[in-house]
């Protein structure tokens, strides 16, 4: 936030805003955080205002993605969340599976429970886990935040050392390989046989078209069966550029390369 202040008010200067190829997730463990768990999150978490925590300052405001893998630019992006996010939700959710509220919700000796953990010093970020912490104690889930070094991220994620991470991807101009690869060929509890049985079908179609349904139906089923990902924001793309220079700014998709992928 720095840095963009300071250069708008660098004399003939003009930003120039799209959005960016990105997309910002809440990621669950499902090693360490129980399927119900993650469920009542997707189901209860106000990713609205976690874009407003996040961009609000920069007068960024964006629709609520439904895609990992597209942009909602994209040719073949559908809407893949599965639900309106209520608290309600979640706890309906939490119900059903046999969880019964005390304050929090347990099952057997089993607490819900959740630790939001940072690699991060960045206020936005900080912002973000204690609006999550608040909500999901709401949802009775006994929810905390931990700060870890930066240098440690890296470590934690390949080790599975987390509950919950505010992390990214990058989204490129070929969604099924990111479809197959964020979730049918993920590791142990990340994806199930259903899932890589309907990304073998998908990669083996030639119609573009009819592979592109094959993806989104992957991404539903995934977000509805295993939900660790939660996409957020893509967010914003800012470029600082002298006054009157023509034809120039954030391309988003609009490349030679990308080209086929995008709406015109």
């Amino acid at each position: 936030m720095s840095a963009y202040n300071d250069i708008t008010s660098v004399a003939d200067i003009e930003i120039r805003r799209g959005m960016a190829l990105y997309a910002g997730v809440l990621q669950l463990n499902p090693r360490k955080v129980p399927l119900p768990i993650r469920q009542a999150v997707v189901a209860g978490i106000d990713r609205k205002q976690i874009q407003h925590i996040r961009f609000g300052q920069l007068g960024w405001k964006e629709t609520l993605p439904g895609s990992l893998c597209f942009l909602p630019l994209q040719n073949g992006y559908r809407n893949n969340y599965p639900s309106r996010s209520s608290i309600e939700n979640a706890v309906k959710i939490l119900e059903k599976a046999g969880y019964t509220r005390a304050g929090i919700y347990t099952k057997g000796e089993e607490k819900a429970a959740l630790t939001i953990t940072n690699f991060t010093t960045e206020p936005t970020v900080a912002s973000m886990s204690n609006f999550m912490m608040e909500q999901l104690k709401r949802m009775g889930i006994d929810a905390k935040v931990e700060n870890r070094p930066a240098n440690e991220y890296s470590t934690a994620l390949a080790a599975g050392d987390y509950d919950a991470v505010f992390t990214g991807y990058s989204i490129t101009p070929t969604p099924v390989e990111a479809i197959n690869y964020l979730y049918a060929s993920a590791t142990e509890g990340w994806s199930t046989e259903e899932i890589r049985s309907m990304a073998a079908q998908m990669l083996g179609t030639e119609d573009t078209h009819q592979q592109l349904e094959r993806a989104n139906a992957i991404e539903q089923k995934h977000q509805q069966d295993v939900a660790t990902y939660i996409p957020l924001y893509n967010g914003p793309n800012y470029l600082a550029v002298r006054k009157k220079l023509a034809n120039y700014g954030p391309r988003a998709l609009r490349s030679t390369l990308l080209r086929p992928q995008c709406v015109d």
